[in-house]
């Protein structure tokens, strides 16, 4: 139905956006398992590329997972665990919001949310990461 795929494109939407203002250039060092997330399921963000409505907002995760996928291949890593590609992204996670993708994330975005800093603001950010989680998950088991 019609309104089923509207309410639904929506939602796509929404989460997208929410996704990129949780992983604002200034964030990113915050948010680095949301990233690890995004990186190792990428191939999510593929159809969605496909359709107007999300273009920016995906093009904008693209520049942030190319960063760090660029970086993870010049770290050239014998062992890729989870914690090894983690420390990887903490450390470049650092530089990020001075780097040409960040400006050039900075000028697709404008964002819908903004975020504030409050005593209980961690009870957000699993939500959010949770959905990439499950978008993830889902993308391997289906």
């Amino acid at each position: 139905r019609a309104s089923d795929a509207t309410t639904f494109s929506d939602f796509i939407h929404l989460i997208l956006e929410i996704t990129n203002s949780s992983l604002r250039p200034k964030l990113v060092p915050s948010n680095i398992d949301l990233v690890y997330c995004l990186l190792h399921g990428r191939d999510v963000l593929k159809p969605l590329r496909k359709h107007g409505q999300f273009w920016e907002l995906v093009q904008s995760l693209d520049h942030l997972v190319n960063y760090f996928d660029i970086a993870l291949r010049q770290a050239n890593l014998s062992d890729m665990s989870v914690d090894n590609v983690l420390m990887v992204f903490e450390k470049v996670s650092r530089n990020y919001e001075t780097t040409e993708f960040a400006r050039h994330r900075e000028v697709i975005l404008q964002p819908q949310f903004t975020y504030a800093e409050r005593s209980n603001s961690s009870e957000f950010f699993p939500h959010t990461f949770g959905c990439c989680v499950l978008l993830c998950w889902n993308s391997l088991v289906c």
